[in-house]
């Protein structure tokens, strides 16, 4: 029924108010400063990037990764685990997938402000010491986006088989 959307529809819209508002929030840090939106970094390329920034720039990055880097990701994770719920309500396991993207996108803009701090207390380092950015550190973007692709992927998947079974379209 059309009543099993609703949930992810509003959640899907109020996904997008908070997408909109970290607009404002961002519009003076460079896109190619923000570590989240790259598939993958290192420390050294990291540093780089984030040292480019002025001070105003690294308040704002720190700023949105306190606000916009919670509810979003609380969102596209309750928006995919609705619609997957909705989609295919006996599967539980890829129900997890969502919350993993969630936790790790949480410890993601956890590193970013640790990155942000260290470069704020030590503005004359050439790169970030061993404790503070590591392999394992920036692997987690790389963790998030494979945990995100693949839970939207599962959530298409029975959406389609949802749509097929109830329009009778065959598999070829």
């Amino acid at each position: 029924s059309a009543m099993h959307y609703t949930t992810p529809l509003v959640l899907c819209v109020l996904a997008a108010l908070a997408l909109y508002r970290q607009l404002d929030f961002m519009k003076d840090v460079p896109n190619e400063a923000v570590l989240d939106l790259s598939l993958a970094w290192n420390c050294q390329g990291a540093h780089s990037r984030l040292s480019s920034l002025t001070l105003s720039q690294r308040a704002a990055y720190f700023q949105s990764s306190q606000s916009h880097d919670v509810v979003w990701p609380l969102f596209y994770s309750l928006t995919l685990l609705s619609f997957t719920r909705v989609a295919a309500p006996e599967v539980r396991g890829w129900l997890l997938l969502p919350f993993v993207a969630f936790g790790v996108d949480m410890l993601e803009g956890h590193n970013t402000r640790r990155l942000l701090t260290y470069l704020n207390q030590h503005p004359t380092s050439a790169e970030f010491p061993l404790e503070v950015c590591s392999r394992v550190v920036s692997s987690v973007t790389t963790v998030k986006w494979i945990a995100f692709i693949v839970s939207t992927l599962v959530t298409l998947y029975y959406l389609y088989q949802r749509f097929a079974a109830r329009n009778g379209v065959k598999e070829q």
